[in-house]
Parts: C-alpha cells; sequence; structure tokens
C-alpha cells in the first residue's frame, strides 16, 4: 500500500504545475525565456541546475524537456507561493483522494504550514516549492491522479478502487458514481504548452530511449529527490506519464527509491 500510504518529495514530476500556474497567472507567457547559466545567486545564495547543466535559453516548453530550475526558480519568484500552491492543491496534491483504503494525505510546501509546524519560511523555499521540494511531500497515488486531471485538460475526478458495491441479503447493486472534486479552468494555450513539453520529456528527455520504441506516443515529466540513507546522499527517481498523447486514457506514476534519476523508473 505504499502508493497510498508511502509520501515523497516530488521532485520536478511538480513542474508543470509551477508551470500551469506561470502561464494562468499571466506571470509567464509560452514566450518568456530565462537564461540558464548552470549556477547563479538569488539573495545571496547559490542555487544551480541539475549537476550544474547550463542550458542557456529556454522557454516553458524546453525548460520542462530539460527539467531546467533556473526557468523555474523564475518563474516561481514572478508567480509567488500562492499561485502555485493554489494550483498544487487543485491538482488534488497533498489531499485525501476519496479512495477505499488507508492513505496519506501528505503535505503542500506553504508558509502556512511550516509556520504552523514551528518553521520560518524564506524567499528560497518558494522556489524549491517550484521543483518539487522544499516541504512538498505526495503519494504516487496523488501523483497519478494530478497527471490524470493535466491530461484530460482540468477534472480531477475522486479515486476509486470499489467498481461497484452489492448489499449481500437484497442483492442489489449499487454502481459507485464518477465524482469531480474538481474543476481547474485552464485555457488551451497553457495546456498546450505544458503538453508539448511533456511530450519532448518523451521523445528528447532521459526516458526517450525506452518511449521512442514504442507503438504508441506517451508523454511523461521524470523527477529526482535527494534523500539521505545512512548518512550517504541518493536519489529516488519518480516518473509521471500519460498515453496516448492526443486521446488519453491512462496516467501512471511510477517511484523507484534510490534509483538514481526519474529516467530509470
Amino acid at each position: 500500500s505504499r502508493f497510498a500510504l508511502g509520501t515523497y518529495a516530488p521532485g520536478s514530476t511538480f513542474k508543470p504545475v509551477t508551470a500551469v500556474a506561470g502561464l494562468e497567472t499571466g506571470s509567464i507567457t509560452p514566450d518568456t525565456t530565462y537564461v540558464c547559466v548552470g549556477q547563479q545567486e538569488f539573495y545571496g545564495q547559490p542555487f544551480q541546475c541539475l549537476n550544474g547543466n547550463a542550458h542557456g535559453t529556454e522557454d516553458v516548453k524546453e525548460a520542462l524537456r530539460d527539467s531546467c530550475n533556473m526557468f523555474f526558480y523564475n518563474t516561481a519568484l514572478d508567480t509567488g507561493i500562492e499561485a502555485i500552491d493554489e494550483y498544487a492543491e487543485a491538482f488534488g496534491l497533498g489531499q485525501s483522494t476519496g479512495i477505499e483504503i488507508a492513505e496519506a494525505t501528505g503535505n503542500i510546501s506553504s508558509p502556512e504550514n511550516r509556520e504552523n509546524a514551528g518553521g520560518i519560511w524564506r524567499i528560497g523555499d518558494t522556489m524549491l516549492t517550484a521543483i518539487g521540494q522544499s516541504d512538498n511531500l505526495f503519494t504516487p497515488l496523488q501523483l497519478a491522479n494530478y497527471c490524470s486531471t493535466l491530461a484530460n485538460g482540468g477534472t480531477r475526478y475522486e479515486l476509486h478502487l470499489v467498481k461497484s458495491i452489492i448489499d449481500t441479503s437484497s442483492g442489489i447493486v449499487n454502481e459507485k458514481s464518477i465524482v469531480e472534486a474538481e474543476t481547474l479552468d485552464i485555457s488551451e494555450t497553457t495546456l498546450d504548452n505544458v503538453y508539448e513539453g511533456m511530450r519532448m520529456v518523451a521523445t528528447s528527455g532521459g526516458p526517450g530511449y525506452i518511449f521512442n520504441n514504442l507503438d504508441t506516443e506517451v508523454a511523461c515529466k521524470t523527477g529526482t529527490s535527494e534523500v539521505v540513507v545512512n548518512g550517504v546522499k541518493r536519489n529516488n527517481g519518480f516518473l509521471i506519464t500519460y498515453a496516448p498523447y492526443k486521446n488519453p486514457e491512462i496516467s501512471v506514476s511510477s517511484v523507484v527509491e534510490l534509483a538514481g534519476s526519474g529516467s530509470e523508473t
């Protein structure tokens, strides 16, 4: 039941949330670019892209493809934590899903949650939240539902394992009804840009060596988050995927503990 009870920092699988928040609030547009030189100081603190990679000038689609931290750090500063958290919540992250088994709710990284836990929120936390770190903790189930909500254009459904319940005494079958938990009003432009970025991950990003060999076109987003095991820094790998790309029918969330990277999953 780790898919419902295990909570993880989602790493870069969160970046589509930040992209949606930035595009929908107008703090970025599809044409907005930032320059990534691999490492940069913000407020006197050094921040870097994965392995210090310099991606150069990137727009939102390219930043999703390359998982460019610098683009999303800048987007976070322009968008603000409130909008990012609002979209994360609408996508069902950090909340119960409605499933019929015990589940963890996880935690959305926010000033309020941090302060309630007796901590202090800093601007760097807004930046780290945008790339799926800081206090973000979600279940693989929530990540699958968020991916599904994004893929279908913004309708989040309650999740169920049970199709129907049969009353043993009367034999009456009660079908589980389809319940919309949230409807996000996301523009076509925003969706198209996020979809194209996620498609580029599958074709020219790390998972391409697998996904390019499939008959079915898929879209995905990788993620990696650092954990310390016996004093040694290791990485958990994450991947959210939906398919077919043009008419999605299925979303998959995969987590491999200590996998090294999202592409490995």
